[in-house]
């Protein structure tokens, strides 16, 4: 099988952070979580900052880099 994307559509976001759009949409305005690109109507986020907001000790280091 091929290696996982080094981005994730919003839609894959949902569903592995288990929220609904609104929040998203809320986190993007607060800066917790932006989107770094838009294709159309699909906005990407960076894998890495999506998997920092199931770990804690991931997030902090997001941060600092």
């Amino acid at each position: 099988m091929g290696a996982e994307s080094e981005y994730m559509k919003s839609d894959e976001v949902l569903e592995l952070l288990m929220v609904k759009r609104p929040t998203l949409y809320k986190w993007a305005r607060e800066g917790k979580l932006v989107p770094c690109s838009k294709v159309g109507r699909n906005n990407f986020y960076r894998r890495e900052e999506v998997m920092a907001l199931l770990d804690p000790a991931r997030a902090e280091k997001v941060a600092n880099d």
